[in-house]
């Protein structure tokens, strides 16, 4: 008899407790105010995205390796497209021959992006 009175009582402060919490979340309305009149309001600037800046981006370079690129990713620029590299070396490698570095990342790309085959027994 006695855990039944405790279970209820806590039941019951756990209510009062979630009313108030979502009562004190509320918003309130403010005063309007004026806005200051001394300087005008300026747009904020918004810069181009870049491939660097979105947060699941994975790149995959021309030696084949998936990676995420950082702020400190080296891309080769080739027919309009950017390539990541994935290491100082590779970037070395791949401004030798642009073409074929561009051609191997496309290539990489394809195996990684191809759906994987279910082998059946």
């Amino acid at each position: 008899m006695q855990t039944r009175k405790v279970i209820a009582i806590l039941a019951m402060a756990a209510l009062v407790l979630g009313q108030s919490a979502a009562l004190m979340a509320e918003e309130k309305p403010v005063a309007k105010t004026e806005p200051a009149k001394t300087m005008p309001a300026k747009a904020p600037v918004v810069k181009p995205a870049t491939a660097t800046q979105y947060a699941n981006t994975v790149a995959v370079c021309a030696c084949g390796m998936v990676f995420k690129p950082t702020a400190d990713t080296k891309y080769l620029e080739y027919d309009g497209k950017q390539y990541a590299c994935c290491t100082e070396y590779c970037h070395q490698m791949v401004m030798k021959d642009p073409a074929g570095a561009a051609k191997m990342a496309e290539d990489n790309m394809a195996k990684v992006m191809k759906p994987m085959e279910m082998k059946t027994k």
